[in-house]
């Protein structure tokens, strides 16, 4: 390990975590090494233990030289700390990455979900259906949906997906952001079952029903309300000027000044 700051930090954690009690914990980090080249290349690592007295450390070259290594840590901790969800998967439907967040909100440890298909907590999804996906991908670039994941305790959780395959190395990879929207889909099923309880409110109604829009100047007005005045369904206009066209002169005046108070509250 070069001389640098880095190195000292280094060996403050090794000594904090040899020192440690539960040694069965691991411990991640990335490092600068030099290379016999001369060359100083980025690694991440960790340090384990799974036996007692002996240590194994594992390493993974990063992409980029030294002067990447500051903004590659911040462009990760940056996606780790996200407030939505990151998926990284390979082109066979593995997941290879999650960020804090989908592991909190899924209720998996990193080591379940790694060892996992897309389509084992995806309820919609199959083996061949995502290799159709992936075809999309390689056509469009990108595609987005809804969809549902599965949580650990069984639970559905409803969520926006949106989708890039990207080449990071020699690795193809496809990139996925999800948004919880359970919220926006009760809120769209409880608009629908109010709009169905109004449309068979109207319906039902001997009373000819009316709504006017005063920003976009549109208007609707019920079935039972044209034929009371001996319209068919689309015989009459959608806008105010379509109603107050047909007000008999001598009632327009008042009938107008009458709906703009209304309008003054």
């Amino acid at each position: 390990i070069p001389e640098t700051p880095q190195r000292d930090a280094f060996w403050q954690a090794w000594n904090e975590w040899l020192k440690a009690e539960q040694k069965d914990l691991e411990l991640s980090f990335s490092v600068v090494l030099a290379h016999p080249s001369g060359q100083r290349r980025v690694f991440h690592g960790s340090f384990s233990a799974p036996a007692l007295g002996i240590c194994v450390i594992s390493l993974v070259e990063q992409a980029g030289e030294l002067t990447d290594f500051r903004s590659m840590l911040i462009a990760k901790h940056s996606v780790d700390t996200a407030s939505f969800m990151v998926l990284w998967l390979g082109l066979d439907g593995k997941f290879l990455y999650a960020n804090q967040i989908t592991l909190k909100h899924l209720g998996y440890a990193w080591e379940e979900l790694a060892a996992m298909h897309l389509w084992d907590i995806d309820p919609e999804l199959t083996g061949s259906v995502w290799r159709n996906e992936i075809g999309a991908l390689e056509q469009d670039g990108s595609w987005q949906r809804r969809g549902e994941l599965i949580r650990s305790n069984g639970e559905a959780m409803q969520l926006a997906f949106r989708a890039r395959k990207v080449s990071f190395l020699e690795y193809d990879l496809v990139v996925m952001s999800a948004l919880d929207i359970s919220e926006v889909i009760f809120i769209e099923k409880a608009l629908r079952v109010s709009e169905e309880r109004y449309r068979l409110v109207v319906k039902g109604a001997n009373d000819g029903i009316w709504d006017w829009d005063i920003a976009s100047d549109s208007v609707y007005f019920s079935e039972r309300y044209k034929a009371i005045i001996g319209f068919g369904k689309h015989d009459f206009g959608d806008t105010a000027p379509d109603w107050s066209e047909r007000i008999h002169p001598a009632d327009k005046g008042k009938v107008m000044e009458a709906n703009m108070a209304c309008v003054r509250g």
